[in-house]
């Protein structure tokens, strides 16, 4: 950054947290989000916390493709004690880094030198943030120049698209499904319920065959033996089966709701099917939750994860190939009885022929839901805490639709509001954290 940058970002009076891509737009990269989403907090709360009060905390990333490599600059303000900071030299960043310890906020007069005190609740957050580094391939660094901090994170990176070709025998753009495949989906949102609808037909399964259930209690219930059934139905058909992880059941009177999760039902579809028929399906969890956690328990129970992202139509081939050509390897046995389509490419196209269309949330009906949510978290604290488990289940709804819309910040700010309220009961000042998440 040159000197200016960040008054020019003041003056202009944009957000106090603001940022910079190089280039911009950045590409959709390869690697697990959660780690650069927790170095990412720790820097900005350690911009806001040690740094100028109430000044803007800068955000720089640089791709370079030449070299593989991602850089992440945070960058604040000096605070108080600024000046002592940059006095220590190297001795400061060796201590920002050093497990169980932190700088203490207050220097003895006329001392260059800090002092130290340990604690485990708040002096790992650093030390940690070197620990996601390390996992990502790279390092943090940090620097107290004489008008600014910067930390740094630097790291090796994939692109997504040179992982999927990495991946896959052919490029996604010429990946096609056997004409003789199925696609089949479930998920209570009725916004998702399009989604998935034209997701499949992007994918290149015929509108005949495309499946998607999920629209009350009774086809989410019965959804394990529809599909099972359908399946012994085609005995020489092929089967892309998505399930959203978090079905939301309820009656017409809300009096009853249950949550059913979709990766079970894939694992008990799974289980209860012959291995003649077993093998012959490509089974998916969709979720908002993307956490190495959450992903390792979708992948024990189906054959691959799938992110509530918004869709390109090539998304929609990058994502497929590299799954469906794990699962059915070519050249193995499934290439001897799959009727490949010659008009695959063409079904996609006769949808579009924009490679970059995205598929689009119908925002009446976003906005409906809102409101309806809305209402419901408007009700009193005991109403709210006995129907806490059933509002969850709709602001995870609200999360996945806003994490399926086009890039935007406000629908970014609230996805991060929604996810810090995750929990069995009924969060601290949950009706003032609702209405800023409304407001947005």
């Amino acid at each position: 950054l040159c000197g200016s940058n960040l008054n020019v970002f003041k003056e202009s009076k944009l957000e106090r947290f603001p940022y910079i891509s190089h280039p911009n737009p950045l590409p959709p990269f390869a690697f697990d989000p959660q780690l650069l989403k927790y170095i990412h907090r720790n820097a900005i709360s350690n911009g806001c916390k040690y740094g100028k009060k109430g000044g803007l905390v800068l955000t720089e990333l640089h791709y370079d493709a030449k070299d593989g490599m991602f850089q992440m600059d945070v960058v604040n303000l000096p605070g108080e004690h600024h000046d002592k900071l940059v006095a220590m030299g190297d001795a400061a960043s060796v201590a920002v880094f050093s497990p169980r310890k932190r700088l203490h906020s207050e220097f003895s007069e006329g001392n260059s030198r800090s002092e130290f005190i340990e604690s485990h609740s708040s002096g790992d957050g650093a030390w940690i943030m070197t620990k996601c580094a390390k996992t990502l391939g790279g390092e943090c660094s940090i620097k107290f120049a004489s008008n600014r901090t910067v930390f740094r994170l630097r790291c090796p990176i994939v692109t997504f698209e040179d992982s999927v070709t990495k991946n896959t025998s052919t490029h996604p753009s010429k990946f096609k499904l056997p004409e003789n495949v199925w696609g089949i989906a479930i998920d209570d949102s009725k916004i998702q319920r399009k989604l998935l609808d034209r997701f499949l037909q992007f994918a290149g399964v015929q509108k005949d065959r495309c499946i998607v259930h999920g629209k009350n209690m009774q086809e989410i219930e019965s959804f394990n033996d529809f599909v099972i059934e359908h399946v012994e139905q085609h005995p020489d058909d092929y089967f892309v089966l998505i399930a959203d992880e978090n079905l939301d059941v309820a009656d017409d009177s809300m009096s009853t709701h249950v949550t059913i999760s979709g990766s079970m039902c894939i694992e008990n579809i799974r289980h209860r099917l012959l291995p003649d028929q077993e093998r012959r399906m490509l089974a998916l969890v969709r979720s908002a939750n993307d956490s190495s956690r959450d992903i390792a328990i979708y992948n024990s129970r189906a054959h691959g994860f799938l992110p509530k992202a918004p869709i390109q139509r090539q998304r929609v081939l990058e994502m497929l190939a590299p799954a469906w050509e794990k699962r059915f390897p070519p050249g193995g046995w499934a290439d001897e009885d799959a009727h490949v389509a010659t008009n695959a490419l063409s079904l996609v196209e006769d949808i579009g022929t924009d490679s970059e269309e995205e598929l689009q949330i119908d925002m009446a009906e976003l906005r409906a839901e809102v409101e309806e949510l809305h209402a419901m978290c408007s009700a009193d604290d005991s109403t709210l805490a006995e129907k806490w488990p059933l509002i969850w289940e709709r602001l995870h709804a609200l999360k996945g639709d806003l994490k399926s819309l086009p890039n935007n910040g406000r629908a970014a700010a609230a996805v991060e509001s929604i996810s810090s309220l995750r929990g069995a009961t009924l969060p601290n000042n949950f009706r003032g954290r609702w209405i800023t998440i409304h407001a947005l």
